[in-house]
């Protein structure tokens, strides 16, 4: 089975990862191929300080081991001859030491000198006044007090006034101190050399200096340097903690951190320094570093760049596709809006034509109804007649809903100042509730006028407060509460709605609405109620009644937390009109003809037995040709009664039209039970009664047609 695809977040995720690896890995393998680089530049640093040391110790071996066969050679010339006596044969020690010095190229002269540090003998000259040619104190005592082998010394002036290297071996006659036997070298010989060394590496210095501390030879050369190592200098510090012959880090006088090691020459009290600068170690591992950096600059950039690149692609795919779903989910709201509406469209046909048949039937059962009850005369079976008009005007209520819920009632909306309308509709509601229930109605003091039908206003409130009261059977609190809002404050429900709309909000503390019945809440007939409780058409003629009046219907009912209706109602404009009252005047028989035209039997036999009863003379047809038959034939009509909905060619309101228009003498009343025709009629100066009517209706009806008071009526 294949692996599901990652999400986009997740893809979004690993992603920004990868940026971020692009980034840190380059870093990364450049700090550990600088730090491997780093540790082998170290070693080669070493390797380069080892192998100089060898080399710079051979040479001064060389030079001291020729030095010292040099000086043994003189030794065995001199033999035990005391300073006198080779004072008495000096030339022939002269044009000895000469060619002995001679047979080796680096070296300037040999000389002797006796227990006194006076010149006895040289190489270069025949000797003077030996009292005029004494040599350095200290080299004398050097060997006086000592029985070192060689003493080896630094650049110095010599008795000929040149600078030179001197080896000197200590003489000894008899088993007695008799002097100095040496051999003076030419500074270049060591010099030269080791100038070559220092400069094969930058930051290479050699340092040959003897065991006391005396400085022989260093390179490069510091001017102002002191002849003798300090007792605190690190090259002391290295013999001292036995430290030769290692490669190790030191830090010298001038605190300058080198890597080095020191070997002694020979067997000699000579010993020679070679060292390599840690700046001059970090400056080639930092150049071959720069290298490494520059390839790991480039790597990031294009590792980065590529990573960078499949993240802007993958947020345009992802903004793309959010755009997709966000337009699908509009699509299907849509598509859901527009099979609601069909639904509705539907539903609302079916309730239509079933409110028309059902309002003749009611009709039929009324004026049958009020026939008997006229006929009968007494009140024998007033219970019984009362029972049937309840029944009459549960029935009239129940299609006023499903009309209501399919858009198909006639409202007659106007300006309504709910400041002034709503404090008599809760007391009115108050009654509806139980004495456990307690109201609280709030009416924002600046709540705008609204646009609605004031009867359907009050029977949606009326619906939802019954609800209410089912859902706190052990009482609560019923809050009823306006104010102001635009339609941006409706989400995602407003559709096609715009503006500016007052909200009505009923909230009560009750059991609440179950989460898989809330989609339905507005259906007809669905009800939450036990059976004979409900018929499920209240919130039906809320949801009618709110959409049909330009707004909508919100409810929410979190679990413990109530329920909350919502009626959103457009805001009016319009000054709400002052309140006028009229007395109803009462309008007896005053007789006359009235031609009938009703296709159906029922209905039209209870019109004619009422009209009779009224005092009027009654012709019945059961179509529009007809009756325009009897017209044209010269019946004498006063007024047309006629069903909007008829079978044939003709229907009522074009028979009306045509009444009108041909003979403009005779009144015509229009009536339906078809509440989605009522408003076309009425908006054609047509009067208009709905099914069913009673008999006091329909005579006040033509009794104002009749005196030209044309309006139009309804129930």
């Amino acid at each position: 089975m294949p692996a599901p695809a990652p999400s986009e977040d997740g893809l979004i995720r690993w992603l920004r990862v990868l940026v971020a690896t692009s980034v840190l890995a380059p870093a990364v393998v450049f700090v550990a191929a600088a730090w491997l680089d780093y540790r082998q530049t170290l070693e080669l640093a070493s390797s380069i300080v080892e192998r100089t040391s060898r080399i710079a110790d051979a040479h001064a071996q060389k030079a001291v081991d020729t030095s010292s066969l040099l000086i043994a050679r003189i030794d065995d010339v001199l033999g035990a001859r005391t300073a006198a006596d080779l004072r008495a044969d000096q030339p022939a020690v002269h044009d000895r030491l000469a060619r002995i010095v001679g047979s080796l190229p680096p070296a300037q002269s040999a000389w002797v000198l006796d227990d006194e540090g006076r010149l006895v003998a040289s190489s270069r000259r025949l000797v003077g006044d030996p009292d005029a040619e004494r040599a350095d104190r200290d080299l004398l005592d050097a060997h006086r007090l000592s029985s070192t082998p060689l003493v080896v010394t630094g650049l110095l002036r010599g008795m000929t006034g040149a600078e030179v290297y001197t080896v000197s071996r200590r003489r000894e006659v008899d088993g007695r101190f008799a002097g100095v036997v040496g051999v003076s070298l030419q500074p270049s010989y060591l010099d030269d050399f080791y100038r070559e060394l220092a400069r094969e590496h930058a930051g290479l210095a050699v340092l040959l200096y003897r065991a006391d501390g005396a400085v022989i030879m260093r390179r490069p050369d510091e001017p102002g340097a002191p002849r003798s190592l300090p007792a605190s200098s690190a090259w002391l510090r290295v013999l001292a903690s036995h430290g030769v012959g290692t490669v190790q880090s030191v830090t010298t006088a001038d605190g300058v951190r080198r890597l080095a090691t020191v070997q002694q020459v020979g067997g000699y009290p000579l010993y020679i320094a070679t060292s390599l600068s840690y700046d001059a170690i970090e400056h080639d591992w930092l150049a071959k570093s720069l290298v490494t950096l520059g390839f790991a600059i480039a790597a990031m950039l294009a590792l980065g760049a590529a990573s960078w690149m499949a993240l802007r692609a993958a947020r345009s795919e992802g903004a793309a596709t959010r755009e997709w779903k966000r337009e699908a989910a509009r699509r299907e709201t849509v598509e859901k809006a527009l099979r609601e509406s069909q639904r509705m469209e539907a539903i609302g046909q079916l309730t239509g034509g079933v409110a028309h048949d059902f309002n003749n039937l009611l009709m039929i059962v009324n004026g049958n109804v009020q026939i008997l009850r006229k006929r009968l005369g007494t009140s024998e079976h007033d219970r019984q007649l009362a029972a049937i008009g309840n029944a009459i005007a549960r029935g009239a209520t129940l299609t006023r809903h499903l009309l209501a819920f399919s858009r198909r009632q006639a409202l007659q909306p106007r300006t309504i100042d709910l400041l002034e309308l709503m404090p008599g509709l809760c007391e009115l509601l108050s009654h509806s509730l139980r004495e456990n229930i307690r109201l609280d109605c709030n009416v924002e003091p600046d709540t705008w006028p609204v646009k609605a039908d004031p009867a359907e206003l009050e029977l949606a409130l009326l619906n939802i407060a019954v609800n209410a009261r089912d859902a706190m059977p052990a009482g609560g609190t019923l809050t009823i509460s306006t104010r102001n809002a635009t339609v941006d404050d409706l989400l995602g429900l407003a559709g096609e709605m715009s503006g500016e709309f007052v909200l009505i909000a009923l909230h009560d503390t009750g059991t609440g609405v179950p989460p898989e019945a809330l989609n339905r809440v507005f259906d007809p007939f669905f009800t939450t109620k036990p059976p004979g409780k409900g018929t499920g058409l209240g919130l039906s003629q809320v949801y009618g009644f709110s959409r049909q009046s330009g707004g909508t219907v919100t409810l929410q009912s979190p679990p413990g937390r109530g329920t909350t209706v919502t009626l959103w109602l457009p805001r009016s404009t319009d000054e709400p009109p002052a309140v006028a009252r009229t007395a109803t005047r009462s309008h007896g028989a005053q007789g006359g003809h009235v031609l009938v035209v009703e296709d159906d039997a029922g209905v039209a036999y209870v019109l004619g037995e009422i009209l009779e009863q009224l005092g009027f003379a009654v012709t019945m047809t059961t179509s529009g040709l007809e009756a325009l038959e009897r017209l044209e034939a010269g019946a004498a009509v006063d007024l047309v009664l006629t069903d909007v909905v008829m079978t044939g060619h003709l229907n009522g309101l074009q028979l009306a039209r045509t009444v009108r228009s041909r003979y403009p003498r005779i009144a015509v009343l229009v009536m339906t039970g078809y509440a989605a025709e009522i408003a076309r009629i009425a908006a054609e100066g047509f009067t208009v009664l709905t099914k069913p009517f009673d008999a006091t209706t329909l005579a006040e009806a033509i009794a104002r047609k009749i005196a030209r008071e044309g309006d139009v009526v309804g129930q």
